[in-house]
């Protein structure tokens, strides 16, 4: 999917489409298994698994307390893969063209910035996390809980560190407020046929829940 507004627009119709009920969940994972990348694009395995896993237990949780657990899962495990999809396609600079276009150069820019150091910043985490879990690897110790608070401490503490420098450098540089940029989009027939489906399913959920 070449369009970052048809995809944005369409992880939102959806998500709210999931939390409907079985129904929008089940057309929001159709809309997964037409327009996604499908197991390319889930993250690894263990990650992923651990992931079900707990919502898995919440939901076992709720089930026990007399609430909806297995809709509780469903609804999760959709907007899960749908988040999942989302990720996997952003490509950096894709929010700050689409809060531009949205809200203008002003208004929009700053939200567009904001939006990409924070996504930025979640990547820098996360290839962070890699690094330290293959350091572990390479010094044959186990991932406990004695091992992973210095790490988690660690990455935490470069993460504050990055956002610090980043506000520094833009001060520097003289921002106080907006910026200029003339946003561009690619569509394809793919993006418009996954636009018009997120947008029916949508309605569809939005109509069953309703009646």
């Amino acid at each position: 999917m070449q369009d970052a507004r048809v995809r944005f627009f369409s992880v939102i119709l959806l998500s709210i489409a999931a939390f409907t009920g079985y129904a929008g969940s089940a057309l929001a994972f159709l809309w997964w298994l037409l327009f996604s990348e499908r197991r390319r694009s889930l993250p690894e395995l263990k990650f992923f698994a651990g992931i079900i896993a707990m919502i898995s237990a919440i939901s076992l949780l709720m089930y026990m307390q007399g609430l909806n657990g297995p809709e509780y899962f469903v609804k999760m495990a959709v907007i899960l893969l749908i988040a999942f999809y989302a990720w996997s396609e952003f490509v950096p600079g894709e929010f700050l063209n689409i809060m531009v276009w949205l809200f203008g150069s002003r208004y929009g820019f700053e939200l567009g910035m904001i939006a990409e150091l924070s996504l930025e910043n979640i990547r820098r985490i996360s290839y962070d996390i890699s690094k330290a879990r293959m350091a572990l690897k390479i010094k044959y110790e186990k991932q406990k809980i004695k091992n992973i608070i210095p790490v988690a401490g660690n990455i935490t503490i470069q993460a504050v560190r990055r956002s610090y420098e980043q506000a520094g450098i833009l001060a520097m540089r003289g921002y106080s407020h907006g910026g200029s940029l003339r946003p561009s989009f690619k569509t394809s027939g793919k993006d418009i046929a996954a636009m018009l489906f997120s947008a029916g399913f949508f309605s569809i959920s939005i109509l069953l829940g309703i009646f």
